[in-house]
């Protein structure tokens, strides 16, 4: 018989469809940005620069606050590749940190973007992974 708390659980699954909705929406904020770029519409740039950094941030917040702790206390095999997406959250704002430094003229580089969108998808994959390891566990 299953021992995990059933509360747990539905938390870490409204959790876990939070979570898969910001993702769809940070690809959004993505292509808009890509929009912008193509455009060379610098404004715009901007705008959706900014919007993507402030859904990271709350999409950071939700799994590093809500969704990690359910994950380490239901799964706690899953702690090694939690601590990994924590590292790899400090490393993606740490490009909006630069691009946004005084000495950067013209804030986030394409080139930068498709690295870091590039970085995002592989760190979604894994995030589904220990998803779904998670949930196999409990």
């Amino acid at each position: 018989m299953d021992n995990t708390p059933s509360g747990l659980l539905v938390v870490l699954k409204r959790s876990l469809q939070h979570t898969r909705s910001q993702h769809e929406r940070l690809r959004e904020i993505h292509e808009e940005l890509d929009r912008a770029f193509e455009l060379a519409n610098a404004e715009a740039v901007h705008v959706w620069t900014g919007r993507l950094r402030t859904a990271l941030d709350a999409h950071f917040r939700l799994e590093q606050n809500t969704l990690f702790p359910l994950l380490a206390e239901l799964a706690p095999a899953t702690q090694a590749d939690i601590q990994t997406l924590q590292a790899e959250h400090v490393a993606f704002l740490r490009v909006f940190e630069a691009a946004s430094a005084p000495n950067s003229a013209n804030g986030i580089e394409r080139h930068l973007l498709v690295k870091l969108r590039e970085q995002m998808a592989a760190h979604e994959a894994l995030e589904e992974r220990i998803f779904s390891e998670g949930l196999a566990q409990t």
